[in-house]
């Protein structure tokens, strides 16, 4: 099967969709922010900015 000069093997928009889709936060549904909070003592863990903002953490 011959493919037409100027197309796109990948369909753009569903990736552009999907990577929107990923970026999201499951918990609140804003913009996922995440960072690795380090204490002085005990363990690291990771935090979920955008829900703190959001109020939901």
């Amino acid at each position: 099967m011959a493919k037409d000069k100027g197309t796109s093997k990948t369909n753009v928009a569903a990736r552009a969709e999907q990577k929107a889709l990923a970026s999201t936060c499951k918990v609140c549904g804003n913009k996922s922010e995440l960072v690795m909070r380090v204490p002085s003592v005990g363990k690291r863990h990771m935090a979920r900015l955008c829900c703190e903002k959001a109020g939901k953490a």
